[in-house]
């Protein structure tokens, strides 16, 4: 009777909230409260020499990028470095930080300074993305890359598997510039082979290559919209493993 009385005056501690969401429970919640403190909050409220959670997004940002990078590794062992490397800077991208912020209202926790507060910087998405990352940091130096892979599996787990978050911009230019520089140490060449269509309504035909190898080929209302449709279709070949896209 008296233990269930307890346990009915216990009053509710919010950060029991937040590690439910994160999927993890800290042994040393010191690390988890300097994670939610903003520069603006240690500023303007916090004792002289408290540490914000600046310091945190660093080691956060490695730490997730090796955790990524593990998952997929196991995951599919059919991708090659290329497709590797583009699906984890998908993972690991402001956007997805903010997108995974947003659907699980971490920026509640979050503690700011007066002016930050009245000014919106609780939905702000640098600020979220920051939030995202001192979370992770927090997380690693509490328990490790483990804990770290148990936020990650259990927040992106969503996103992961819908594809793109809303919001997210695509770029198939980035990801092609950024396969080709890996595997060839190159750079993809666009170049215009025909504009077709009335002037009111050009189209522009833009081939995509690396060392003379056409990579692929896009269409476009503008250069800009043919060149991302070529370096579309170029990952999607490369990708796929055709090896005519190939270059030596």
């Amino acid at each position: 009777m008296i233990g269930r009385w307890l346990r009915r005056k216990r009053k509710a501690d919010p950060l029991d909230e937040l590690e439910e969401r994160l999927g993890y429970r800290f042994r040393d919640r010191h690390w988890l409260e300097k994670a939610l403190i903003h520069p603006s909050h240690r500023y303007e409220v916090e004792p002289p020499g408290t540490e914000d959670n600046q310091r945190l997004e660093f080691i956060g940002d490695a730490a997730l990028g090796l955790t990524v990078a593990e998952i997929l590794f196991r995951r599919h062992p059919e991708w090659d470095e290329g497709r590797l490397t583009r699906e984890r800077s998908r993972w690991t991208k402001g956007a997805m930080l903010v997108a995974i912020a947003r659907r699980h209202d971490l920026g509640r926790w979050l503690r700011l300074g007066r002016g930050e507060e009245n000014s919106g910087g609780r939905s702000r998405d640098s600020n979220l993305e920051d939030l995202v990352e001192s979370l992770l940091g927090a997380a690693y130096l509490d328990g490790g890359l483990k804990a770290v892979s148990a936020i990650v599996r259990n927040l992106w787990a969503s996103e992961s598997d819908a594809g793109e978050p809303e919001g997210w911009s695509e770029n198939p230019k980035g990801g092609l510039q950024e396969l080709v520089q890996k595997r060839w140490r190159n750079q993809p060449r666009y170049e215009i082979i025909a504009v077709e269509g009335p002037s009111h309504a050009r189209e522009f035909v833009v081939r995509v290559s690396v060392q003379e190898r056409t990579l692929g080929h896009g269409r476009g209302r503008s250069r800009r919209a043919a060149e991302q449709d070529a370096a579309r279709q170029a990952l999607e070949r490369l990708d796929a493993g055709d090896t005519a896209a190939e270059t030596p």
